[in-house]
This record gives structure tokens, sequence and C-alpha cells, in this order.
């Protein structure tokens, strides 16, 4: 999965809160078929992606496959967290932060984190230290196993 349009919107959202100095905002990118939401927090750009378990089931197991996510040593930091609804809308959980995902391939095994969950959320932001923002989410998949919820 390629991400370039909401990518860009991203960008541009972070670049506008910058130059009007907003410290939060939240940018909407409508597609013919798909819609995203991002969140600029302190004139960073973060993505939220929400997986949900299918026909009111929930997760048995889940791996997040190979995310590719740019990370510039000394310029730009990235981090991928997770939450779940044991959260109960607390902060995210770190699984990776400032870590080389456009060359080292890896797959994440969230199953502790989700088994037993209707859905997870996965979030991944950049912080940049130059005057261009720079987000690159080249892509994310995630596998599974979903079961029937029990009583």
């Amino acid at each position: 999965m390629l991400e370039s349009g909401p990518a860009a919107g991203a960008l541009a959202a972070a670049d506008i809160s910058r130059i009007e100095k907003l410290d939060q905002v939240l940018a909407f990118d409508m597609g013919g078929t798909t819609a995203k939401l991002c969140i600029i927090d302190g004139e960073e750009p973060e993505i939220v992606y929400r997986f949900e378990a299918s026909g009111g089931g929930v997760f048995k197991t889940a791996i997040l496959s190979s995310p590719a996510i740019a990370f510039d040593k000394g310029k730009l930091s990235n981090a991928i967290e997770i939450r779940t609804p044991a959260s109960k809308g607390q902060k995210f959980v770190s699984l990776v932060s400032n870590w080389d995902g456009e060359n080292k391939k890896r797959d994440f095994d969230v199953t502790r984190t989700v088994a037993g969950m209707p859905w997870f959320e996965v979030r991944i932001s950049a912080h940049n230290q130059s005057a261009i923002t720079r987000l690159s989410l080249l892509s994310i998949g995630v596998r599974g196993e979903v079961v029937e919820k029990k009583d």
C-alpha cells in the first residue's frame, strides 16, 4: 500500500499549522473510496490507522507486517505506537521509535496487546529537525486471526 496522497495532505497541514502558528490541527483528506484523518500536534504530523475485527469478532492474533517509515538520523525521528479499547482513551504505547524503517524490515507481533480486542489503532508520527516537514509512510499491513467474541 502506498500512501502518497494522504501523506501529502499531512505535510500540507503541518506546514500550514507552522505558518499560522496553530499548535493542534485536524486535517481531513477525502478521496474517491477512502477518507483519512491526520492529527497535527505541536506542528508535527501524526497518522492514525484503526483496524477493526470483522463480524463483531475480536482479534486472536495480529502482526504489523514490515511497516516502512522514513527515518533520517539526526534530522528526522519517528515512532510507531498502539492503542486498544483497554487503554480507555489513554495515551498510545510505543512499539518502536527512531527506527530505520526504510532499510530494516521487521514484523511487530502485537498479539499480547490486541488479543480479545474488537479494534486497535496504530499511530505513526515523525518529528523533524529541519524547516521542511517530512512524513513518509511507505507501507503498513496487518495480518492475523479474528474469532467470535465470547460472552
